[in-house]
């Protein structure tokens, strides 16, 4: 063999380094399946239907129900839990957004903002949605 390198041989670089890697949390899964039934039975979309008045005017109805639907499947004592269980576990909150059709979901503060707006208007839209009668 010889020393010299041919023309068709593929040269690849590898570089590895340490870091600490979290699998995801237990409820990710479940998560994926329920919101996608939310989107197929056509809940997302009568949601996203929905207007109120709010400050911040980057997020809708539909992403704080998909934010407190997460908070539900993962069973987080507060909101604070949750959204550090989030961050521990690098858990990919645009996957999760984009089942929805949505590019980013609320952060910790703005969620509680959110909620802190909602008024008894929307809170009438909202109830048939999930209690018809």
């Amino acid at each position: 063999m010889s020393d010299e390198q041919r023309d068709d041989t593929a040269t690849v670089r590898a570089s590895a380094r340490s870091a600490s890697h979290k699998d995801l949390p237990a409820w990710f899964a479940q998560a994926v399946v329920l919101l996608s039934l939310w989107k197929e039975s056509g809940l997302v979309e009568r949601l996203e239907g929905l207007r109120w008045m709010r400050v911040s005017k980057q997020f809708e109805v539909v992403d704080m129900v998909l934010v407190l639907l997460l908070l539900v499947i993962s069973n987080a004592r507060s909101v604070r839990g949750f959204f550090k269980v989030v961050k521990e576990h690098k858990v990919d909150f645009a996957a999760l957004a984009a089942l929805w059709g949505r590019e980013r979901l609320p952060t910790r503060s703005g969620l509680m903002g959110m909620l802190h707006a909602v008024e008894p208007d929307l809170l009438a839209q909202v109830v048939p949605l999930f209690c018809p009668t």
